[in-house]
């Protein structure tokens, strides 16, 4: 059992490189220099309103602290986005930019003295600032990690994170609305095996929700449906071996990508408005990068690979 809960943190350590892809408005922001490469750290890319336009999130050690940083790339040019204010503690990872009609809404990160007593907390954006810092989970037995986030259609938000609870990894939940936060509470019933790596989608009615169970000799990709009150039972939506689920919106609809072990390469599946599965695909590849999805048949990759994608059609 401790290798299993060694290799869950392995894995959710890896979710840290923020694989998101929301549509933000106009932000807020104040000129500054750019970054230097050795001290800022890029964990989630977001895509801007305008083309061409991202939001970068990540985080900058300072005088032996770790702080949160924003920084609005328009052609190439950085421009600083004021953080939350208040960080007091030394660590602080992941922040995770969430959006609601094409602005942003809020922004969450994990914060903490050490790294196995994290706080996940939030603040809502407020006109060109933020609102006061909230708290949304305090630290538990040991590490929350693998931030993920959703604004639902009925104006909630949604977050997620694996967190260790004295056994294994299990994904924790909290909903905001009226502005506060639910108590956290698992999305699941408890087991013995660990549960990593969650990701979460708005969809028509809800969102859906995937991460990586293990079952004993592997993890296997699973998807739970939340209706506005409650989760779905888990149900196994890929073959053992599945791994890093990611969702995707674009021209080409709505995807839930994952890292295959057998065959080795990345797999999808495609969604409809409801977050039914309609479709699916493997492809074998050497590629470590996820793809992008440039048109229902054609995958790119960011070495510049391209491949063609067929797709079986799931009754």
């Amino acid at each position: 059992m401790l290798a299993s809960m060694n290799t869950a943190r392995q894995a959710s350590l890896l979710l840290v490189s923020g694989l998101f892809a929301f549509s933000l408005g106009a932000l807020a922001d104040s000129a500054s220099a750019a970054p230097q490469a050795d001290s800022f750290q890029r964990t989630a890319t977001v895509r801007l309103a305008g083309d061409g336009e991202r939001l970068d999130a990540g985080i900058r050690e300072r005088s032996g602290r770790q702080e949160l940083v924003l920084w609005r790339v328009t052609d190439g040019t950085r421009r600083r986005v004021a953080a939350p204010p208040g960080q007091k503690a030394k660590l602080r990872s992941e922040p995770l930019p969430i959006v609601e009609d094409g602005s942003l809404t809020a922004l969450a990160w994990l914060e903490g003295d050490r790294p196995s007593a994290m706080a996940v907390r939030f603040a809502a954006r407020l006109g060109d600032g933020w609102a006061p810092v909230q708290v949304v989970a305090p630290p538990g037995p040991g590490t929350q990690i693998g931030l993920a986030g959703a604004a639902l259609d009925e104006g909630s938000l949604l977050l997620l994170w694996a967190a260790f609870d004295g056994q294994d990894d299990e994904i924790l939940w909290s909903r905001w609305s009226g502005g506060t936060w639910s108590d956290a509470r698992p999305l699941a019933g408890d087991n013995a095996v660990p549960d990593i790596t969650p990701a979460v989608l708005a969809v028509d009615g809800g969102a859906l929700a995937a991460w990586s169970r293990f079952d004993g000799r592997q993890y296997q990709l699973v998807t739970a449906r939340f209706d506005g009150r409650r989760w779905s039972e888990p149900m196994a939506a890929a073959p053992p071996g599945s791994l890093y689920p990611s969702f995707a919106e674009g021209p080409a609809g709505r995807h839930l990508i994952y890292r295959s072990a057998a065959p080795r390469g990345w797999g999808s599946l495609a969604l409809d408005g409801s977050g039914r599965i309609v479709a699916r695909t493997v492809l074998p590849s050497a590629e470590l990068a996820r793809p992008s999805i440039e048109a229902p048949d054609r995958w790119r990759f960011p070495s510049g690979t391209a491949a063609t994608i067929r797709w079986e059609v799931t009754p």
